[in-house]
């Protein structure tokens, strides 16, 4: 398993970005930045934000982030590519309707 925070604290020092103006930018202090890249299992999410604002995109290094960042979308170069796409959220609202009207009469039957 690759160490998330060292590699953050590897790309930002070959982008030789300012870690002062990175925090600043990202939400965080410099005492935050230096305990994140301490961190072997970094959250994702924060190395999203880290990515967005530098800008690198940390899922050429980690692959699986794409399933923990719920904002991460794949540009769509072709036809295919966007009918899986429209499947998917296609599948996903039928998936939480049925939920829906699974509450729903749950709670009728409670009633």
């Amino acid at each position: 398993m690759k160490h998330r925070g060292e590699v953050l604290n590897k790309i930002v020092t070959q982008l030789n970005i300012s870690k002062t103006k990175l925090v600043k930018r990202v939400g965080y202090d410099r005492t935050t930045y230096y305990s994140h890249i301490k961190k072997e299992d970094l959250d994702y999410a924060i190395l999203w934000a880290y990515g967005k604002a530098i800008p690198y995109d940390f899922t050429k290094d980690f692959p699986e982030m794409k399933e923990h960042i719920p904002e991460y979308t794949k540009e769509i170069t072709d036809f295919e590519e966007m009918k899986a796409d429209r499947d998917k959220w296609k599948d996903k609202y039928y998936e939480l309707l049925e939920k829906y009207h699974g509450l729903l009469e749950n709670r009728d039957r409670q009633d």
